[in-house]
């Protein structure tokens, strides 16, 4: 999660960040610890109040705005015990290259909860950190499901960082040289070197059964830890775990486009199709009007953009209409403008459940205001998304308020918080999770279609480039998905949650639960973040289900693998404990 993405949390979490103040980058694509608040005192188009009745309310984020969610839950009479903060534990023996003849060591850092831990014995539950720092309340909370879980199963509860995140630093920076020891197969490995530290220090014995818990990326690492060490967890729960790496993940949007049309009507999602033509057309319009644009230098060659229908609101321009921290000149600034754009759409797809904006919400408002000209309706919706005056509209220059520019992204010292730099890096080397949009494809039904400079090539393949150098083109991406066995992993005694309105599903290995987003219960984000108590029939049939699958998989004594079956159900999670 990203402050903490369970990327996933990246996921965060995966092409451009969600939106960001021009102060900061536009960050990692579905950082879940971003928020997306409302802005009451933005431009308003008539009836905005009505669609939009919250004010100031961040998305969602389980660390970091605990009050919030808990006041949430206390008006539907679930209350949660007060939590004593926990102090950070380090692990002095973390290696930084495991392949090294001489290792060199690095300091990780873990938290560790024993008040509900029966003593050797009794099992163990780690929740595996991703592309965040992690944080004490993930081993002390009761609404994340694994302290739930570790309650009634007298568990000790561990969780852990992941290396490059947060305050576990194995290099001195975050140089290209130094990135790389950031691999997927390192962390696995750190995860194997802890296991055995935590066996040694806290004299777990056999009978000590290991439940690995992840959401977003780290399901997948949950995943993978169980498929290549089945000997050290006997079980797991993999919320949302995106298994199927690909440099393109053009489906997300897919997916994303398809939630509005379901939820919202065909007329909700041509409306913000229309809005997308006409951001398009109106940025189109602004780089051939830039002093460097060839036509105006008196070339004859025809501009080199695909062009649709023009824009119906000549008397708005793109700089009337919108607010930009800096002019666009280029193909490059126009991908950070329209990547900006294109991720507030994500996040309320992605966020559906709690975000304060979401899919129903958004459809109400642009059935409101048809009135308007498209480009004004969008205007009218990033002022309520949106908390800052200016949207970032330039990937390079010297004005401090560029992409590149930007501590997050191009700094190399870590300060403990920023997770953009190693998480795009993880993307452009091994995870991919491209998030494009932009396609000339004819029968493509992609709301999201018009935006052309959220190609593949301009949202991946230069990004990352510019970034990290010219070689880093997702190099390792098919090698890494084929030996990690994509979304076919050879693995039991794990239980994938997610649903059908989460844009990850169509990486991961199980169907959806209808009217779900990203995670595992109707309301919550990831499939471990749960209540004791519920309030809704589905949750308590996922509960019941998780839980029935957490009790078999720490009483099994043997540990078959059987190759993954996918599921065909749609009304339940799907459970791998056989």
């Amino acid at each position: 999660m990203a402050r903490l993405r369970r990327a996933i949390a990246l996921g965060a979490v995966v092409a451009l960040a969600q939106w960001r103040p021009a102060s900061a980058a536009i960050g990692t694509p579905f950082d879940p610890h971003e928020s997306m608040r409302l802005q009451k005192d933005g431009p308003h188009l008539k009836k905005l109040d009505k669609a939009f009745e919250s004010h100031l309310e961040s998305a969602f984020d389980p660390h970091l705005n605990l009050d919030t969610i808990e006041e949430k839950y206390e008006k539907q009479g679930i209350y949660f015990d007060d939590v004593e903060p926990l102090k950070p534990h380090v692990f002095t023996k973390a290696v930084v290259n495991h392949y090294a003849k001489k290792p060199k060591y690095w300091r990780q850092r873990y938290y560790v909860n024993e008040e509900h831990w029966g003593g050797p014995g009794f099992p163990v539950f780690l929740m595996i950190g991703g592309e965040a720092p992690i944080q004490p309340s993930d081993v002390s909370h009761e609404m994340f499901y694994m302290n739930t879980l570790a309650i009634q199963h007298k568990a000790l509860l561990l969780s852990v960082e992941h290396r490059y995140y947060g305050e576990s630093n194995p290099t001195p920076d975050m140089t290209v040289e130094n990135l790389e020891f950031l691999t997927i197969d390192q962390a696995l490995k750190d995860l194997e070197l802890f296991h055995s530290h935590v066996t040694t220090k806290y004299r777990t014995t056999d009978a000590s059964k290991w439940i690995v818990f992840g959401g977003s990326y780290p399901g997948n690492l949950a995943v993978w830890f169980k498929q290549e060490y089945p000997h050290l967890a006997v079980g797991g729960i993999a919320s949302s775990a995106p298994l199927l790496l690909m440099a393109d993940y053009k489906e997300y949007m897919e997916v994303v486009s398809n939630d509005f049309t379901r939820v919202g009507g065909a007329a909700c999602g041509e409306s913000i199709r229309n809005a997308m033509q006409a951001l398009d057309d109106a940025i189109v319009e602004a780089l051939e009007a830039h002093p460097s644009s060839a036509k105006k230098k008196g070339s004859k060659k025809a501009s080199k953009h695909r062009r649709g229908v023009r824009p119906t609101d000549h008397n708005a321009t793109l700089y009337d209409v919108l607010t930009l921290c800096e002019p666009i000149a280029n193909d490059m600034d126009a991908m950070v403008l329209e990547s900006i754009v294109k991720n507030q759409f994500q996040g309320v797809a992605q966020y559906n459940d709690f975000n304060p904006v979401n899919i129903q919400a958004t459809c109400e408002y642009f059935a409101s205001v048809t009135t308007e000209k498209p480009l004004a309706q969008l205007a009218g919706f990033l002022a309520m998304a949106s908390p800052t005056g200016c949207y970032m509209s330039t990937f390079s220059g010297s004005s401090g308020m560029s992409l590149m520019e930007q501590p997050s992204f191009t700094g190399t010292e870590f300060d403990g918080t920023s997770i953009e730099r190693q998480w795009t890096y993880q993307r452009c080397t091994e995870l991919g999770y491209t998030q494009s949009a932009g396609t000339d494809a004819p029968n493509d039904t992609n709301i999201f279609r018009p935006l052309q400079f959220t190609s593949f090539n301009l949202l991946g393949t230069k990004l990352c480039q510019h970034l990290f150098g010219h070689a880093f083109k997702f190099p390792n991406v098919d090698a890494a998905n084929k030996r990690l066995r994509g979304n076919r992993p050879q693995v039991d005694n794990i239980t994938f949650t997610n649903g059908n309105l989460d844009p990850w599903y169509a990486a991961l290995t199980s169907n959806d639960m209808i009217g779900w987003a990203h995670g595992g219960c109707r309301g919550i984000r990831w499939g471990w973040w749960t209540p004791r108590r519920s309030t809704t029939r589905k949750t308590r049939s996922f509960l019941s289900t998780a839980r029935r699958t957490a009790a078999i998989c720490m009483r099994r004594k043997s540990m078959t693998r059987k190759p993954f079956k996918q599921r065909t159900s749609r009304s339940r999670p799907t459970s791998r404990c056989t």
